[in-house]
């Protein structure tokens, strides 16, 4: 509230918060109404529903890989499930600028540090040289970068990710034997009438790009 008073005070963009300003689908509506005489609110596996987390592997075309879904009550507790399942004290997590900041928060709960790497200020994407370099440098000092913090959609830039640089922080990850964490929130949050110019690419459940196609 704070931040909006201000923005409207100075003229500013608050980008801290995306809370849409539309109600659920009326149809979500009606079936959680209808649900409410189930079962569902007693307790259940913490994994989440068995046949939810198969159409989620199903909906990413994963329901024949050795996959595993978890529910999770939004997308923050996602993140910090994450952070607190592969990050120890002290470790280093690269997060690529500008970042969401509830990412940075879970990674501060789990004790661990913050690489802040920058972007391509004409196309707001990850700066492959910079997280390539602080990878290397990191791994040349004995402590090795223990993951990589990428979302695409991007909050707050909205820039999408195009499949040519996905797959190199995939390959470069690989290589330095490094996590690639994926925040893929926004990928359905897409203005109907201005499409962007490149699609959402989710590198689990697409394979990489023919050259021709590869993408700055």
């Amino acid at each position: 509230m704070t931040l909006d008073k201000f923005s409207h005070v100075k003229g500013a963009t608050n980008l801290a918060l995306g809370a849409p300003r539309w109600p659920p689908p009326a149809d979500v509506l009606e079936q959680v109404m209808a649900e409410r005489q189930s079962e569902l609110h007693q307790y259940s596996d913490t994994r989440g529903l068995p046949e939810l987390r198969d159409a989620i592997l199903a909906y990413h075309g994963l329901s024949d890989a050795p996959t595993v879904a978890m529910v999770t009550a939004g997308a923050n507790q996602a993140f910090v499930n994450v952070a607190l399942g592969i990050l120890d004290p002290g470790d280093k997590v690269i997060l690529v600028s500008p970042y969401y900041f509830s990412h940075l928060a879970a990674i501060q709960m789990a004790s661990a540090q913050a690489v802040v790497t920058g972007y391509q200020p004409n196309t707001f994407l990850p700066d492959l040289d910079q997280i390539q370099d602080a990878l290397e440098t990191a791994r040349a000092q004995d402590k090795p970068i223990k993951a990589v913090v990428v979302t695409s959609p991007n909050n707050p830039s909205g820039a999408v990710v195009p499949p040519h640089t996905m797959h190199a922080l995939v390959e470069l990850t690989a290589k330095q034997r490094a996590w690639l964490v994926l925040d893929e929130t926004y990928e359905a949050v897409l203005h109907p009438e201005d499409p962007p110019p490149t699609p959402h690419h989710s590198p689990p459940t697409t394979p990489p790009p023919p050259p021709q196609q590869q993408h700055p």
